[in-house]
């Protein structure tokens, strides 16, 4: 175990100078760990939410949480009924459905199904379906 050097001072500051060059001297030299009297305040430990003026009540989150389970449940029936056609002539291609007024974008590539939603529905949120075995986009 190495020694650790504590340091008091309360002499004139010519001495003083001279044992803290001295202290740096040892620190530089062997790196021991010098402990002053006046020690450096701890970093206060922030914890919780990053903003937490912007929290959702329960009430709320549970609205988004019955919104979103009923978009995609009618995002499912509509899928569910144009499956079997577009497993058959679009396998592999990808689907983005719009709940509310029932239209579908289909497209080989996944953006472009997604861009062609967008364009004529910018305010709406859509669903992506995959044509496959399990209707699935990407790696589960």
């Amino acid at each position: 175990m190495q020694p650790m050097y504590r340091v008091v001072i309360d002499y004139d500051e010519r001495l003083r100078s001279h044992v803290l060059s001295t202290l740096a001297k040892i620190q530089v030299r062997f790196g021991k760990a010098i402990a002053m009297t006046q020690s450096t305040p701890k970093p206060i430990k922030r914890r919780g939410r990053i903003f937490p003026e912007i929290q959702w009540s329960a009430e709320k989150l549970a609205k988004y949480q019955a919104e979103k389970e009923e978009r995609f449940r009618r995002c499912q029936a509509i899928f569910d009924r144009i499956y079997p056609e577009g497993f058959k002539n679009h396998y592999g291609w990808y689907i983005a459905i719009e709940p509310n007024s029932s239209e579908y974008f289909i497209d080989a590539d996944k953006e472009l199904a997604s861009q062609k939603a967008r364009q004529k529905y910018p305010d709406a949120i859509h669903c992506m379906f995959c044509f496959n075995e399990t209707g699935t986009c990407g790696k589960i």
